[in-house]
């Protein structure tokens, strides 16, 4: 996917976050699962983003110079030019670090601890790629993961990952929001330390972040289902 479409599609993602926040989650519902035989799991396109940096603010301003005397279009120019070039050093960071593909690790971590939670009248199936314009669903059900991932000096990592279910009517089956933040688990906040030794410690976090996203949403739809006496294998 060229890479216009990809920070679109990463800032729409955000405004969703934004928007629609935790009152959005639903839980699964037992008559809900029983009617779906096949589950496609998939997702979305994602990439690091990086904030609070020298030479953001230094190409921000470049962008938006400060002689741009149209109110109207300042803002969204200067946000747009902002989160572009906090995606173009997240591309570098995770280049120059290995780092490993937050949305990716979560795909496939998930994918095989909700295989055994399903019923038994329910296969999920995995889709590897992201999520582009050639997808077509070929199962009664979808299961959608976006995420989005931020390193932030003095928040140290910061990622949101959403998942939803819809039925072959597109209703919503489940839908479960995760966030994770560095400085709320009292973990490596620091840039600097971040990044030192290689990125030993980004990617500490990024482990971290995944296992526990993970562990939260099979925790969740493990507690919704079981409420509904849903049997697994």
């Amino acid at each position: 996917m060229a890479r216009g479409k990809l920070l679109a599609l990463s800032l729409l993602c955000l405004t969703i976050f934004l928007v629609h926040g935790c009152a959005s989650n639903k839980p699964v519902v037992k008559k809900d699962l029983a009617s779906v035989k096949e589950i496609t799991f998939v997702r979305y396109p994602s990439g690091y983003m990086v904030e609070g940096t020298g030479k953001t603010v230094k190409g921000v301003a470049a962008a938006v110079p400060s002689w741009y005397i149209f109110p109207p279009l300042a803002a969204p120019v200067y946000h747009h030019s902002k989160r572009r070039m906090m995606s173009d050093e997240g591309d570098e960071i995770q280049a120059k670090y290995s780092l490993p593909d937050f949305a990716e690790r979560v795909h496939k971590d998930l994918f095989e601890r909700l295989s055994v939670c399903l019923p038994s009248s329910s296969k999920l199936i995995y889709e590897g790629k992201p999520r582009d314009d050639t997808f077509r669903k070929t199962t009664d059900g979808l299961l959608a993961m976006d995420t989005f991932v931020e390193v932030a000096d003095g928040y140290g990592l910061r990622t949101v990952a959403t998942v939803k279910m819809t039925d072959s009517m597109n209703n919503v089956l489940w839908k479960r929001k995760i966030w994770y933040n560095s400085v709320d688990h009292n973990r490596t906040s620091s840039m600097s330390l971040l990044m030192a030794d290689g990125g030993k410690k980004l990617k500490e976090e990024v482990e971290y972040a995944v296992q526990l996203t993970v562990a939260d949403l099979v925790d969740d739809f493990n507690q919704s289902k079981n409420n509904q006496g849903v049997e697994g294998r």
